[in-house]
């Protein structure tokens, strides 16, 4: 036991307090949480304390698993990942080589992202029934504030992870992706944006197009990315035509979040992505891309811009993004440009 005199450092204080409890347990990862709230908030410099809790909790994971011959157990010790993901998150520690690490040591033992972005795409309630872990968050929107905060600093960093899904860990299969489009494992191995509009979440596809998630992704087994059902565009454009003879015969309105996702993924699509076909039957025959058909866009007014020949201030916002995308300066870049807000408004996406 340590003197009452003897100054321990935010991080060995928490160590020393949460002891041995059982952080498999989301309600006792809460309680580290909050008790690291309480040491950061007696601090004189809490963005200094809350980088040191941070710190203290990444290596004594990372010790616990050198003691077991550099191989994660996922128990107990893995836990304390996620209550330091909590703690940066909270005290919206503005250390983006330290967050890197976290979300580096993550993937490194789980091969994904999944544990700290699919609460932010399907809420904390499916991703229990899904993958048999609870998001440490209670609601869907803080766990979409929770997943912007950790992607914001991996997208500043350019942060890519290199992963081996398959079971025997063969060489040879190592890939390597963007901390943004690490494949959801739990989830058919769909990268995050795609997840996002396959469950047609707007607030979610809005916040990954922003920080430059890719519509364009190289899948983990390619037989199983044959089917159309597994590009955005497409899957939108499919459900959307779904809808097409009912709207004809009773004038149901077209499903608004399917519309207003399709909307959000042509604002950051390259020109001419989207074709109008006039006949369900020629979907999917010669033409490989997006097709809907044109009585949807004279529905919905907002989607008529992207068909056909697009505007120049689209094609221009396209290579602007692209741009800055391959600078790793997107969406950060977008605040120096010499422009009016209105025009940094149209450039991060925020409207048509």
């Amino acid at each position: 036991m340590a003197s009452p005199t003897e100054q321990l450092l935010p991080g060995q204080a928490l160590l020393r307090l949460i002891g041995t409890a059982k952080l498999q347990d989301r309600a006792e990862r809460r309680r580290a949480a909050a008790a690291a709230d309480r040491i950061i908030e007696l601090s004189g410099d809490r963005q200094r304390a809350a980088a040191d809790v941070t710190a203290a909790l990444l290596e004594r994971h990372e010790q616990a698993r050198c003691a077991n011959g550099g191989v994660c157990r996922l128990g107990g010790f893995h836990q304390l990942l996620a209550v330091a993901a909590l703690v940066a998150f909270r005290w919206r520690l503005d250390d983006t080589p330290l967050v890197c690490r976290l979300l580096t040591a993550v993937a490194g033992c789980e091969s994904t992202l999944e544990r700290l972005l699919a609460g932010a795409i399907f809420g904390p309630c499916v991703t229990y029934l899904v993958s048999g872990s609870k998001a440490d968050l209670s609601d869907r929107a803080e766990c979409l504030r929770f997943a912007e905060y950790l992607l914001r600093h991996a997208v500043a960093a350019d942060l890519r992870i290199t992963v081996n899904t398959l079971p025997c860990g063969r060489r040879g299969w190592d890939r390597s992706y963007r901390a943004i489009d690490l494949p959801l494992l739990s989830y058919e191995s769909l990268p995050p944006l795609h997840a996002a509009v396959a469950q047609c979440r707007p607030d979610a596809v809005l916040a990954l197009l922003r920080l430059g998630a890719r519509l364009s992704f190289l899948p983990l087994g390619a037989p199983l990315w044959s089917d159309s059902r597994h590009s955005p565009m497409e899957h939108l454009c499919h459900r959307l035509n779904s809808e097409v003879e009912s709207h004809v015969l009773t004038g149901r309105p077209y499903s608004s979040e399917v519309v207003l996702c399709l909307r959000l993924l042509l604002r950051a699509a390259p020109p001419t992505a989207l074709r109008l076909i006039s006949g369900l039957g020629e979907e999917g025959t010669e033409w490989r891309g997006a097709a809907l058909h044109y009585t949807v866009v004279a529905q919905e007014g907002g989607l008529a811009q992207y068909a056909g020949v697009p505007p120049l201030r689209h094609m221009t916002r396209c290579v602007l993004r692209r741009r800055l995308a391959e600078l790793g300066r997107l969406p950060g870049g977008l605040r120096h440009l010499p422009l009016p807000q209105p025009l940094r408004n149209y450039l991060d996406l925020a409207e048509d």
